[in-house]
């Protein structure tokens, strides 16, 4: 008996799957674009009626977060684009795409050829894809937290609400799900409502790897968390009520009341990533089924 071996997908035709599910099935911009509307219409309302300067300041604020988090929104998209064009123009050199039928029947057999010496092919004992499976692979089979790991009820954390993309918002936890091994989280930024106070929140219901727990508040007296030069964690982006990932760049000694990082993805047009300045109680380390 023969074992088929099913053809490899090229890697521009992945890109684009993952383009397409992201930025058009998944796009958090919409939403967001919607919220920067209704609150440039309210600015504008207070700001021509004699509405008082609390009221102006409370919308300025949230149109300031709103039009931040839409920037990274933009900034991921155009990344994931450029990585869409290299790919289709790597493939399409390397003759995978773009080519007659013929041709293209030789390059998918030769694949083949290829994927099947790969796949029986050892790693050598002690090499860099051997540590890093045994690194990775102790975590693969947690699909359900043990007790110390559910996190208490009211407790903040940062919840991914995107099943597509990093999307991750400040939330709290209203409860555990044992048998599902979710979350339900309540959003804690009511968004462009009136009263904040009263305004009905957005509730989420997500696994419980994708909840980070926001210690900084609720750590006993005389305790500290001490985090290392390059520690990756999970911290709140400036202006924002949205987390994202981070490395840490300076140690914070005890009783800081911030921690200088560098975020993810952030880089300016000329590719400089900037050290930021982010409170302590929203910066939070990451588990290890948190890392990727």
């Amino acid at each position: 008996m023969t074992k088929s071996i099913g053809k490899r997908v090229p890697a521009s035709q992945d890109a684009l799957n993952a383009f397409v599910t992201a930025q058009l099935l998944d796009n958090g911009m919409d939403l967001i674009a919607g919220k920067i509307n209704v609150l440039r219409e309210k600015l504008l309302r207070s700001e021509s009626s004699d509405g008082d300067e609390q009221t102006r300041k409370k919308w300025a604020r949230q149109l300031q977060h709103s039009l931040a988090l839409a920037c990274r929104l933009l900034t991921k998209q155009r990344r994931q684009l450029n990585h869409c064009i290299e790919r289709v123009e790597t493939d399409y050199s390397r003759g995978v795409i773009g080519l007659g039928v013929a041709k293209k029947k030789d390059v998918e057999a030769q694949e083949e050829g290829n994927l099947y010496s790969r796949t029986y092919t050892r790693p050598r004992t002690g090499s860099s894809s051997t540590a890093a499976a045994t690194e990775t692979d102790g975590y693969v089979g947690v699909m359900v937290p043990s007790k110390e790991n559910i996190l208490a009820i009211g407790c903040h954390v940062a919840a991914k609400v995107a099943r597509s993309h990093e999307l991750w918002i400040m939330a709290r936890v209203v409860k555990f799900n044992a048998d599902s091994s979710t979350y339900e989280v309540e959003d804690v930024d009511s968004g462009d409502d009136d009263d904040e106070d009263d305004a009905p929140r957005r509730h989420y219901i997500v696994p419980w790897q994708q909840v980070v727990e926001l210690p900084g508040d609720s750590l006993p007296k005389g305790e500290w968390i001490h985090y290392a030069v390059n520690e990756r964690v999970m911290a709140m982006y400036p202006n924002t009520t949205s987390f994202f990932r981070s490395t840490i760049r300076v140690p914070n000694p005890k009783g800081a009341p911030y921690v200088i990082l560098k975020f993810d993805e952030d880089e300016d047009e000329q590719g400089f990533v900037p050290d930021r300045k982010v409170p302590f109680r929203f910066v939070a380390p990451l588990k290890p089924w948190h890392q990727k």
